[in-house]
This record gives structure tokens, C-alpha cells and sequence, in this order.
């Protein structure tokens, strides 16, 4: 992704120049750019860095300015074709050799202001600086995958595409977000927007900020919310899954244009191997290496039933023909020790981080290796188009259906009264998780925090079929997960591609009927259906829940971490553990006292204290 960064002075205190300095003496360090560009004026500092992954990206060497704006961005737009031909109907001033992303969205704000967020599809997170009023804009895509972090005070307000590029404008230790802290040790849900410091914020997905610097007034606007489509148009259901695998095939397709290779994470299940085919059919398959996480005669052990996918892997690289050269298994972490993983997590993360990815670190590398620019995941899958759908039901209980009740009956009486009465269970609450989520706090029972924080209602029913896809792709842990692999990928010059976080396909999974969900033979019906004609059926129709623990490595390496932090003493500098001293690496509850461990040395490190 193309990082950036910005500051807006509102006093004479702000030292810009040394600012620059530092910003771009960590970036040396931190990630990999092509290309690197500034904009400095009296209260104002910008700084643009550009990968050359897509074929018209190596124009980008300088900091899109007209007489009116500045942009900084850090984006991928899937809908090139539309906006060119919407921007040349309005203004006949963009070049006609393939303009880039950063130049495209340049002219579309220029045309439509705040209105061009309603024509882009993609990756995206861009900021445009109005010289003339002095108001800045910050906008960020529609599931939040490309990141966005400001910082507000009376004196200067910061942006960032991560938060160490904020950090760096500090001599001293931030602030840190005890509530976030608090809510981490509690596994409690936390709000998209927060982060383990107290002033800096996420800009959240789908959503706009207009900011006046003379003012210093801030607004934060929803510019997109998920809803239905009028699927009128398709009267039969063979015409909705043609629709869906065009669908499915445009949303890979769009993420191919690279003049790099292009990485696909094979895990073996549904989702990356529908993804991997469709590659394969779309693109040169010599260009494409697949990434897959194996076990080894030392990780074994710690797969329950002792497999994992490699043989699926291989039925779906013979079924679409793939280089396997190019395919790479990776079985181990390349980290010597807890502490150098813990460091490059704050070094990447700025510290604690909701769904950190840093376990993705050793396949970027791996790809980096291979002169991969986009690795595509299968990600999303689970939390829209391809989901279960285990719960089809709610909708015949919200709508009080009685004829779709009866079907739901007759085939198996005894199941049909069990998932009624689970549904009016769940609608009063009588959620089983909350006491083992309890059972795991780590936070101190006599804490500040902990009763305000048990007090607050994470769990919301919900009623509908559509309102659980709608809750479920909207999940703060889809936008935190993609965030961080996003920026894990950053350090070696990759983006991250999602095709089921396409939002023409979401929008389309979204509005179907829920009968196509109900599960017959198989659940995942919806996406088990479409994927004909793409998946061979040995892994179509294979079951969700095989068995395999492809990451059963992850176990291992938690071990090989226990040991490097037996002598580790938990300092407990915010009092806000269950117990601090040195850790029982004997107790069953190794995972916890690991995450333990991991945020109180992030503490430490981020309060100019030195991790022992």
C-alpha cells in the first residue's frame, strides 16, 4: 500500500522541516516505497509514499496538487474504466494514457467534492487539503481495509496511514487508552475506532471527516451503509448464481493488474481455492505463487487429529494447472524470540492491536522473495458470501413466516423446535460465551475498570438473517484483521487484496432470498452453489470442519515463545492485571498468560520503560 502522512499546524511551535526529518528517517526503516514525495507550505507538511505494483503506479512520483487542492492517498480503485469516463465527460484536462489511482481521485473530488465517494469501488484511504479555506478531507473505503489514523489537539492536528508515523512527531511516550487496555485484558468488544493510545483514533470504515483548520472543528460523516439491491431483474434463481459468479469473477479479475507477480494465500479450504482458480484462469500462471500454512514433522503434535490441507492444496494446483515451483509451504515463523516478534508488532502496530496478523509476517516475506506485488486472501469469506448461514431461520421467526416454518419442521421436527427455541433463547440473552469470555479476563477484578466495563452490553441480537450478514461484515474484528495485514505486507512493498470484500459482491450475497442459504446436503449452500464449474467437487463439497489445523504451527510457536519468556517479570505499571510477578508457564491457561506477557511489555515499551 502507499503510506502517508500529514500534519497541520495551527501555531508557530510546529518545527515542519524537523518533523520531515523524522517522519522519513523512520519510513527508511519501516516499510518499502518506490517512490517518495512532499508538500510543505507555512502550516502545513504532506508526505506521499508510492509503490509501483499496478502497471501506471510508476508515474507516481510526485504529491497530486492543483491550484485549489492537495491529495495524499493510499489506494486501489477496481471501477478505473467508469470514473475515467465519468471524469472525461466533466473535464477534459486528465491525460489519456492510463492516469493513475492517485490522479483519478485528484480530479473526481475536484468534480464532485465529498459526492466522489459515492462512485469509487476499492481499497482506499485519501486525505485532500483545501489551500484556500483550510479545510482538510479524509475518507476512508467501505469495510475500512485501507488505514487511516488522525490525532487531535488544540495545537496540531496529525494523519497517518499507521500510527507509528504519528508516534514519530513525539519525543515523549503517548498517552495510553486504558479503556483500550482495560477492554484487551477483559476481552471485551472494543469500538472500531479506538487504539491502545488515548488521542489517536481510526477513522472508521464507510465513513468521511470534514475538518476546518480555523475553526479546529471536526466531523466525522457515513457516507455508505449496507443495503439491499432491487434483485428484481433476476427473476429465477440459475439467473441470481449467474449473476453471482460474474460477480466472483470480476471482483479477482479487478485485483489483478500488476505488472508483478501476484501471491494467492492457499489455505486449501473453499474460499482461497475458488479465489486461486479463478486466478489461474485469468492471469499467466507462471506469474502467480501460492503461499500455504503446513505442518512439519516438529508442529504435528500440535494438530489435534495430526492433518492438515496439503492435499487439497495439490488437488487445486493440478485442477488449475499452477507452477508447482511455485508453490511455498511455510511451517515455521521466521522470529528468533517472543521479544523480536513483540518489538516488530509495535514497530508495525504502534503497540496492541484488535486481530494483529503479525503470524502473516513470515509468508510477506516469502512473497517479497518472489517479486510479488498483491497477494489476494480469502478473507472476508466466512463473514459474508461464503458464511454458514446456520441461523437461515431467523428470518421465518422475524417475518413469522408460518409457511416457511412448517418446511422448517417437517423434515426433522425435533431439530426445527430446537433451533426456535435457541433463537427466543439468544433474543433474552442466555449467551453461553460471556461466562467463558469471564472465566478468561485477565484485568483485575477490583480494577477501576472492570465494572463499567462488565456493565456495557456487547451482545446485541439480532433478529433477521440480514441483520447477522449485515452484523457480521460490518465486525470490528473484519476491519481490524484487514488493517493489519494490510500493514504487515507494507513492510515488504505488498498489498493485500480481498475479493470477497468486494462490495459489488457483498452488496449482491447481502440481498438474495434467504431460501438460497438454507442449508440441503451441505451448508454454505449459497457459496458451494456458485462455486460450480470453479471448484472441483472433492473440495467444493469437502465439509467445513475437517479436522485439519493448517496453523497448528501457531501452537508450537507459542511454546517456543513460553520459553524465551521464562525469566520475564510482568510489571503491571497500569495496576490493572489479575496478578503480576513472574509467569506459571505451567498453568493450562498458557495462551492467556502469553497475551499477558505481550501487552505489558507493549506497555513498557511505549512508557520509555525497557521490557526485561
Amino acid at each position: 500500500m502507499s503510506h502517508f502522512f500529514g500534519c497541520i499546524s495551527f501555531t508557530e511551535t510546529t518545527n515542519l522541516p524537523t518533523l520531515k526529518d523524522k517522519v522519513l528517517n523512520y519510513s527508511l526503516s519501516s516499510f518499502k516505497a518506490d517512490a517518495l514525495a512532499t508538500y510543505q507550505s507555512e502550516n502545513v507538511l504532506l508526505v506521499n509514499w508510492y509503490l509501483h505494483n499496478s502497471p501506471e503506479s510508476n508515474k507516481n512520483t510526485t504529491i497530486y496538487e492543483s491550484p485549489q487542492y492537495v491529495l495524499v492517498a493510499g489506494c486501489r480503485l477496481d471501477n478505473r474504466d467508469e470514473l475515467i469516463e465519468l471524469i472525461r465527460g466533466n473535464d477534459t484536462s486528465l491525460p489519456d494514457d492510463s492516469p493513475t489511482d492517485h490522479l483519478i481521485l485528484m480530479h473526481l473530488y475536484e468534480i464532485y467534492q465529498d459526492k466522489c465517494l459515492d462512485y469509487l469501488i476499492g481499497d482506499f484511504s485519501f486525505v485532500v487539503w483545501h489551500k484556500e479555506s483550510k479545510k482538510l478531507f479524509m475518507a476512508k473505503d467501505h469495510l475500512g481495509i485501507k488505514p487511516l489514523f488522525y490525532y487531535l489537539t488544540d495545537n496540531v492536528l496529525l494523519f497517518a496511514s499507521g500510527i507509528p508515523l504519528i508516534k514519530t512527531a513525539f519525543s515523549e511516550p503517548l498517552p495510553l487508552n486504558k479503556w483500550y487496555i482495560a477492554k484487551a485484558l477483559k476481552k471485551s468488544l472494543q469500538a472500531v475506532e479506538d487504539t491502545f493510545f488515548e488521542n489517536i483514533f481510526r477513522l472508521k470504515p464507510a465513513h468521511y471527516i470534514l475538518f476546518d483548520a480555523k475553526t479546529q472543528q471536526l466531523n466525522e460523516i457515513r457516507y455508505w451503509e449496507l443495503q439491499p439491491l432491487d434483485l428484481s431483474g433476476f427473476p429465477t434463481e440459475s439467473s441470481l448464481y449467474e449473476e453471482l459468479n460474474r460477480l466472483f469473477v470480476q471482483a479477482v479479475v479487478s485485483r489483478t493488474r500488476s505488472h508483478k507477480n501476484i501471491g494467492s494465500q492457499l489455505s486449501g479450504g473453499m474460499d482461497s481455492s475458488a479465489i486461486t482458480v479463478l486466478l489461474a484462469r485469468n492471469t499467466d500462471v507462471n506469474r502467480i505463487h501460492t503461499f500455504s500454512f503446513v505442518l512439519s514433522d516438529k508442529t504435528l503434535a500440535y494438530s489435534a487429529k495430526r492433518k492438515d490441507e496439503q492435499a487439497t492444496q495439490q488437488v487445486i494446483l493440478e485442477h488449475a494447472s499452477l507452477n508447482k515451483e511455485n508453490h511455498h509451504l511455510i511451517d515455521d515463523f521466521h522470529f528468533q524470540g517472543a521479544f523480536e516478534e513483540f518489538e516488530l508488532i509495535n514497530k508495525v502496530m504502534g503497540g496492541h492491536a484488535n486481530a494483529d496478523t503479525v503470524w502473516q509476517s513470515t509468508l510477506f516475506m516469502r512473497a517479497a522473495e518472489n517479486n510479488v506485488g498483491y497477494v489476494m486472501s480469502g478473507f472476508p469469506g466466512d463473514e459474508c458470501v461464503s458464511y454458514r448461514a446456520g441461523k437461515f431461520f431467523y428470518d421465518y421467526l422475524h417475518k413469522k413466516s408460518i409457511s416457511n416454518l412448517i418446511k422448517l419442521l417437517t423434515p426433522s421436527p425435533l431439530k426445527g423446535i430446537r433451533q426456535m427455541i435457541s433463537y427466543y433463547a439468544t433474543k433474552w440473552k442466555l449467551n453461553k460465551s460471556n461466562t467463558k469470555i469471564k472465566d478468561q479476563s485477565l484485568l483485575r477484578t477490583d480494577s477501576i475498570y472492570n465494572k463499567p466495563i462488565e456493565l456495557q452490553n456487547s451482545f446485541v441480537f439480532q433478529s433477521s438473517f440480514r441483520q447477522i450478514l449485515k452484523s457480521r461484515i460490518s465486525a470490528v474484528h473484519v476491519t481490524h484483521r484487514m488493517e493489519s495485514e494490510t500493514l504487515y505486507a507494507a513492510q515488504y512493498g505488498i498489498e493485500m487484496v480481498y475479493p470477497l470484500a468486494d462490495i459489488r459482491l457483498i452488496r449482491f450475497v447481502y440481498s438474495l432470498p434467504t431460501e438460497m442459504f438454507r442449508p440441503r446436503d451441505y451448508d454454505r449452500a449459497v457459496f458451494r452453489n456458485m462455486c460450480r464449474g470453479i471448484l472441483p467437487d472433492s473440495v467444493r463439497l469437502q465439509p467445513k470442519l475437517n479436522g485439519a489445523y493448517t496453523l497448528a504451527f501457531v501452537e508450537y510457536w507459542r511454546k517456543k515463545k513460553m520459553n524465551s519468556l521464562r525469566d520475564y517479570e510482568v510489571l503491571d505499571l497500569l495496576d490493572m492485571f489479575q496478578s503480576k510477578g513472574k509467569i506459571n508457564w505451567d498453568n493450562p491457561d498458557e495462551p492467556r498468560s502469553l497475551t499477558k506477557c505481550k501487552i505489558d511489555y507493549l506497555i513498557n515499551l511505549n512508557s520509555g520503560h525497557a521490557g526485561k
